[in-house]
């Protein structure tokens, strides 16, 4: 990407962690799609060096509990579209369903899904509701209620929307 792309762009203010939208996600992302769609090349690389400290604390299910609330969050803030993963990986899945990296994969799809009807809220636009209300049944909000991240679970005993899911089935 030249400099000259980047003389005007801007990461957009509502996307990417502050302290009027909390850690939600997307800017980096929005901005290479603007950057796409004017037809600008970006060019890969594959010998440029990036290095990332990942903290021990990044591998807990806690963290990526939270992180994939927050991502979902950032996906609907960005697109005001619903974005459905891991739903091939989820119905097809024949492991054990107590195994560790099943439970992280779940979490990690509950706090995502969650984070979009979150954000679906937070926007005033209900009309997905009964979507994510499915999905979310499908991969046991109800009985699984520990798998959701702190903002998840915040929302789930404040919020009118998920008064549904505060007992268990």
């Amino acid at each position: 990407m030249r400099s000259s792309s980047l003389a005007q762009a801007r990461f957009r203010a509502d996307l990417g962690p502050s302290l009027e939208n909390g850690p939600i996600f997307n800017e980096d992302i929005e901005f290479l799609r603007r950057f796409r769609t004017r037809g600008d090349e970006i060019v890969f690389l594959p010998l440029a060096a990036v290095f990332h400290h990942v903290p021990d604390q990044y591998q807990e299910l806690s963290w990526i509990s939270e992180r994939a609330f927050n991502l979902g969050r950032g996906h609907v803030a960005e697109l005001l579209t619903p974005r459905f993963i891991g739903k091939k990986l989820f119905r097809e899945y024949t492991g054990p369903t107590s195994s560790p990296v099943w439970e992280y994969e779940r979490a990690a799809l509950l706090n995502f899904y969650f984070g979009q009807l979150f954000q679906f809220q937070v926007l005033d636009k209900p009309e997905f509701n009964e979507l994510y209300y499915r999905v979310l049944e499908e991969l046991g909000v109800r009985s699984r209620r520990d798998l959701l991240c702190q903002s998840a679970s915040a929302a789930l005993n404040s919020r009118p929307w998920t008064r549904m899911w505060r007992e268990p089935a």
